[in-house]
């Protein structure tokens, strides 16, 4: 981690997830190479020595960005998990995949566009919560229906159908002209899932 110091006061937390915040809105609207300092320092309303005493440089910002990015997906997971429980397999799919769409989407598109422009190779630095948080999905999924306890490698399954389904509808979503609507990719990757679960199970 490369921040400067971490805030304690209300204050200076608040500065923080405004600048945090404001980068989120810059990178959306500019890309990361055309985000500067002071692109964010104005976006946030605070001088850009602000940004210096909470952040060594922009990479800086970005590094805390990419953390809340992850730590907001995990926390939108979680809040759907009772729900994913109750349901079955495609329908849970259908529920997890419309939460990520809704949470990208959400002001004004600010995360998907985000997500258009950072690297790739960032972000997958900090994305160990959300490993953990979809196999946690997964197996408890699994313990929550017993039938589909036949399946072959389990921890593998998961990790390639639901981190699949994620790219899928994260290609679909920039997609300008996408070749097939998003209920059609969501019904299509819910089939996919059960057909599987079913096959496995016979």
């Amino acid at each position: 981690m490369t921040r400067t110091r971490k805030p304690k006061q209300q204050r200076a937390v608040a500065t923080t997830e405004a600048i945090i915040r404001a980068g989120f809105i810059c990178v959306s609207e500019q890309g990361l190479s055309g985000t500067t300092t002071r692109h964010i320092a104005n976006k946030a309303g605070v001088g850009v020595g602000s940004i210096y005493e909470y952040f060594k440089d922009k990479e800086a910002i970005f590094e805390a960005m990419n953390e809340q990015f992850v730590r907001e997906v995990v926390a939108m997971i979680q809040g759907a998990l009772p729900r994913m429980m109750e349901l079955d397999v495609q329908n849970a799919i259908r529920e997890l995949l419309t939460e990520l769409k809704n949470f990208l989407e959400k002001d004004k598109f600010v995360y998907l566009n985000y997500i258009k422009n950072a690297s790739p190779t960032d972000i997958r630095e900090h994305i160990g919560p959300l490993n953990q948080i979809l196999t946690e999905l997964a197996m408890q999924y699994v313990m929550r229906h017993p039938g589909l306890m036949r399946l072959q490698q389990i921890p593998a399954s998961s990790y390639i159908f639901i981190h699949g389904g994620i790219f899928s509808i994260v290609s679909h979503l920039i997609d300008p002209n996408p070749p097939i609507s998003f209920d059609e990719l969501c019904e299509g990757l819910a089939s996919i899932i059960a057909s599987y679960g079913k096959v496995a199970g016979e």
